[in-house]
């Protein structure tokens, strides 16, 4: 993960969050103004009678999800292998894992589910703030 570019991420969003907010106030949408930045548009967009972006928003989140759900299991073996071959050198537990090919083929399977989720995820985020988002912004008139 890049720290520059989150923090360059989180300022961008914050600025089009203001952005937002001034459209609303100098319009006097009858629109709520909301903290965050993907609820603003939600809302924005349902003041257009439309929900593309609250559909795609809603794919990228149980992506993000479930991508979440299918690592942290992962993490738990690795973790938990780690620490009974810590606490128990007689035996070799890397040894049993590649004695057993259903193991390694099934965290194979595993790790590749988990890349293509990701994958997944990092496309429609794409689609959303890359596509989405600056047609709502158009559809709103503002440039």
């Amino acid at each position: 993960m890049n720290i520059g570019r989150e923090v360059g991420n989180v300022l961008h969003f914050s600025e089009q969050l203001d952005i937002l907010h001034k459209h609303i106030s100098f319009n006097e949408l009858p629109v709520k103004k909301r903290d965050a930045f993907d609820e603003q548009c939600i809302l924005l967009e349902e003041y257009l009678g439309e929900d593309n972006y609250k559909n795609v928003y809603k794919r990228m989140r149980t992506l993000n999800i479930l991508s979440g759900v299918m690592a942290f299991p992962v993490l738990l073996l690795i973790i938990g292998v780690i620490v009974y071959s810590k606490l128990n050198e007689e035996v070799n537990i890397f040894a049993f894992i590649l004695e057993n090919t259903f193991l390694w083929i099934g965290a194979g399977v595993l790790l590749a589910l988990i890349l293509i989720v990701s994958l997944l995820f990092y496309i429609t985020k794409n689609k959303l703030y890359n596509k989405i988002y600056p047609e709502l912004k158009h559809k709103l008139n503002i440039k």
